[in-house]
C-alpha cells in the first residue's frame, strides 16, 4: 500500500484500532468475531435544564451586547500592493457570487 501521510501509519486506521481496543467495536471495516455490536449498547440520556430561564436570558443578553460592541462586519481583500484593503459587503458579494 502506498504511503499517503508523513506518519508511518494512517490516522483513520489508528482510530479504528483504538476503538476496537478500548471499546470493543469498530465503525468501519469488518468487526472481529468477538466485537461488541455497538447498536445493542443501551445509552442513558440526560437533559440539563434551567428552570428559571435566567441563565439563557443572561447568555442572550451578553451575545446581543457583544454584537453591538463589534459593530457591522468588515471585509478586507489583499490589494495589488500586498496591503489589506477594506471592501464593502456589496462589492465583496458582487466579486464573489455564490457557487451554483
Amino acid at each position: 500500500m502506498r504511503q499517503t501521510t508523513a506518519l508511518p501509519f494512517h490516522p483513520l486506521e489508528l482510530g479504528e484500532v483504538a476503538l476496537s481496543a478500548l471499546f470493543g467495536f469498530v465503525i468501519e471495516g469488518l468487526p472481529d468475531p468477538d466485537s461488541i455490536d455497538a447498536g445493542s449498547v443501551h445509552m442513558h440520556v440526560f437533559r440539563v435544564g434551567d428552570p428559571s430561564g435566567q441563565e439563557q436570558e443572561a447568555r442572550k443578553a451578553a451575545h446581543e451586547q457583544a454584537m453591538r460592541d463589534m459593530g457591522p462586519p468588515r471585509m478586507f481583500r489583499m490589494g495589488p500592493d500586498g496591503k489589506m484593503q477594506e471592501v464593502s459587503w456589496d462589492k465583496f458579494e458582487k466579486d464573489n457570487p455564490p457557487a451554483s
